[in-house]
């Protein structure tokens, strides 16, 4: 599964309640380009993926003052193979280890942040004794073949068109190898184990908290126009009908969100809904869904957008989106 970046949930959710930055702007259609290039990676993978094979997304490791971050991870009975995917859509040329975009330069050069990735990598294979060799490849994943190559490793990059192929090839030679699903399945778990949280989490100053306009917001177009019934909500300017209480849950999983270093306090949840959901039902809600902080007064913040946490959770009044 691909789940978005800390940062990218941290934007939008600042986004629904308060105008970016230019370079906020710039950020979060950054985080969207390589999120959707991310994940249609994914899925292509998968589709083409042997059964046995395992996939995973998002693993993150340090090693001194340097820290990677894997998009995909695929682990097959001939080794591992790291893909670095790129979603590109300007025109891209590379040339004698040289980049330029749209005819200007590129300053961050993608081979050498493959090859950094890789060493890293490196070391965690070892450690862990996996079996087979570690490979890593460029994927550019966007369908309009916008990405010019000359004179690089043909083993470093791969584009979409030749993906399909790829897997084939690289299922056949699997069949040389004696079945290790076990083996597969244990270093999957050991990675998922062991990949390290992020620690650069971006969080709202209390100025800008102050400024940014409070209350819940549609789920769909996300509207402050809401009519709030006892049971669900409904949207004035769409009309998105919700569960009350997902809807409030959902608002609470977005502050927590915006402030990721704070535990989830009853009393300043209760400042996001801006007088719009009473203290009590807060209140209720926090018992009924999150864990109480042992160490400190208040509950212990998940740092999730509710899909990610709550989305599995069936509620009493179904929506109507």
């Amino acid at each position: 599964m691909i789940i978005k970046t800390q940062e990218y949930q941290w934007l939008e959710e600042l986004q629904c309640r308060l105008a970016l930055t230019k370079l906020e702007e710039k950020e979060i259609f950054i985080q969207r380009v390589g999120f959707e290039g991310e994940l249609e990676a994914f899925k292509l993978i998968s589709e083409y993926k042997q059964h046995d094979w395992q996939l995973l997304s998002g693993l993150r490791f340090t090693q001194g003052m340097s820290e990677i971050q894997v998009d995909l991870l695929l682990i097959t009975q001939v080794g591992w193979v790291m893909f670095e995917v790129k979603n590109y859509d300007s025109n891209y040329h590379y040339r004698d280890g040289k980049w330029l975009v749209n005819g200007l330069p590129k300053t961050r050069d993608d081979f050498a942040q493959l090859n950094r990735t890789l060493a890293i990598l490196k070391n965690v294979h070892q450690r862990i004794g996996a079996s087979g060799e570690l490979s890593g490849k460029l994927l550019f994943i966007n369908e309009s073949d916008t990405v010019e190559i000359e004179g690089a490793e043909p083993a470093l990059f791969i584009k979409r068109a030749k993906l399909k192929d790829f897997m084939r090839r690289l299922g056949e030679d699997c069949l040389n190898y004696l079945d290790n699903t076990h083996q597969i399945a244990v270093e999957a778990n050991w990675l998922n184990a062991h990949s390290e949280p992020d620690l650069h989490l971006r969080s709202l100053t209390d100025e800008r908290y102050d400024k940014m306009r409070k209350g819940i917001y549609c789920c769909r177009c996300a509207s402050f126009h809401i009519q709030f019934e006892r049971y669900h909500i409904c949207c004035e300017s769409c009309g998105a009908v919700e569960a009350a209480e997902k809807a409030i849950l959902r608002t609470i999983c977005g502050y927590g969100i915006l402030f990721p270093y704070k535990h989830l306090n009853t009393r300043e949840v209760y400042s996001v809904f801006g007088g719009q959901v009473q203290y009590r039902r807060v209140k209720k809600i926090l018992n009924k869904y999150f864990q109480r902080n042992a160490s400190q007064a208040g509950f212990i913040n998940p740092v999730k957008n509710f899909e990610y946490q709550f989305g599995h959770v069936k509620f009493h009044y179904n929506d109507h989106l």
